[in-house]
């Protein structure tokens, strides 16, 4: 098992120096956007197709959106894909006119409109602050394993699960069995 992980290991790295010769990519969703609106499973991912369009860039972490918001709300996908257009303001209350109100966000946290249940039917929203998970990552391969059974690539893309779903937390290092 340990030569196994020690190859994989010595792939990775030469990958990372020429990432556009066959790459080896973990099978860890933790999607991002790219500047072509397409969503991909990771940033190896990403970086295999930047090869044939150079231009390609990150985005932003997480999934794309296909919806067409107001520019002062941003486009939000859930957990099951759902897509709305959410209001966000930073560090403020955020009016459905998409004005911001008096800061009472702490901070590392921003306020996004909130339809919870509604997604698909008309109901009026809700406010509610909200932790800013995003974050970047290097990507680096230290596996540990969430308790929620999947491997993340090192401890920073733990922690952002964890923001996101606090249920989730470091079950072990390494890869989960």
């Amino acid at each position: 098992m340990l030569q196994i992980i020690l190859a994989l290991s010595a792939l990775a790295v030469a990958n990372a120096a020429n990432p556009c010769e066959d790459t080896f990519c973990p099978e860890i969703f933790m999607p991002i956007c790219g500047t072509d609106g397409t969503t991909y499973a990771n940033e190896c991912f990403l970086n295999i197709a930047k090869c044939k369009s150079p231009s390609l860039a990150i985005a932003h972490q997480g999934a794309c959106c296909s919806l067409k918001c107001q520019s002062f709300q941003s486009c939000e996908v859930t957990a099951d894909g759902e897509q709305y257009c959410a209001d966000q303001c930073i560090n403020g209350v955020c009016e459905q006119d998409g004005k911001c109100g008096a800061a009472v966000c702490a901070p590392g946290e921003v306020c996004r409109l909130v339809q919870g249940e509604c997604l698909r039917a008309p109901c009026p929203p809700r406010l509610t602050c909200v932790k800013d998970c995003d974050r970047l990552c290097t990507r680096d391969w230290n596996p540990v394993c969430g308790t929620n059974g999947i491997t993340y690539s090192n401890a920073c893309s733990l922690d952002i699960a964890h923001c996101k779903d606090p249920r989730i937390s470091l079950a072990y290092s390494g890869e989960c069995y």
